[in-house]
């Protein structure tokens, strides 16, 4: 069972297990095979996180079923997933993180279109 707790300065905000969450998105349960469906993405897009302060990329490509192949071949069910994977097992959100190489929209903003 989650636990959360509602700030009341910050109405729309929820925060529990994850961290600070927005009430409207946090409803919205979507997948990169939902981004697939509704055609904002296509399976074989590369995606890009470039890592500035690292100064490293890091590219991945969105397989049919939804899974995310990173370039050392390991798949992923979830972008933050791919995203920790490559970041030494510490959490990223990968919405944000990951990019489509050929527009450069984040995984986030695609998402946001679905609702």
């Amino acid at each position: 069972m989650r636990r959360e707790r509602r700030i009341p300065e910050f109405s729309n905000l929820y925060f529990g297990f994850g961290g600070a969450t927005d009430k409207l998105e946090r409803n919205v349960m979507s997948s990169v095979k939902d981004l697939i469906k509704a055609g904002l993405v296509q399976v074989g897009d590369e995606l890009v996180w470039k890592r500035r302060v690292q100064g490293v990329s890091h590219s991945a490509i969105i397989n049919s079923d939804g899974t995310i192949k990173t370039s050392d071949g390991k798949l992923h069910r979830t972008p933050s997933g791919a995203a920790k994977h490559l970041n030494s097992n510490k959490p990223v959100d990968g919405w944000l993180a990951w990019r489509l190489r050929q527009s450069n929209s984040s995984l986030a903003e695609l998402r946001k279109r679905l609702s």
